[in-house]
């Protein structure tokens, strides 16, 4: 990318910043492509209707990675909720 080696040339806390951003960068790629590739399997194997699968699926699309984090709160966040409610035992009682 040309324009941040012009812009960590320029400026002043070269170092600081030239560290901070290639952290993020080296976190953000792979993290984008593991949430959107996570994301458009778990729309396919949803139980949602063909429209609304395909809907998803161009949402991915056009707006990668937005629509990714998109569909994670919109939908998943809600699917993994109902299974944990499910799943999870009741309190015990423990006498002494």
């Amino acid at each position: 990318m040309p324009w941040v080696r012009n812009f960590l040339n320029s400026s002043s806390a070269s170092n600081a910043l030239g560290n901070l951003f290639a952290a993020l960068v080296v976190l953000t790629i792979p993290c984008a492509l593991i949430i959107s590739l996570g994301m458009a399997i778990c729309g396919f194997t949803d139980r949602a209707t063909v429209g609304a699968k395909a809907s998803w699926f161009l949402l991915f699309v056009v707006t990668w990675p937005i629509g990714s984090m998109v569909y994670y709160f919109a939908t998943y966040r809600g699917f993994i909720k109902q299974q944990g409610a499910g799943d999870a035992p009741g309190p015990r009682v423990v006498s002494a």
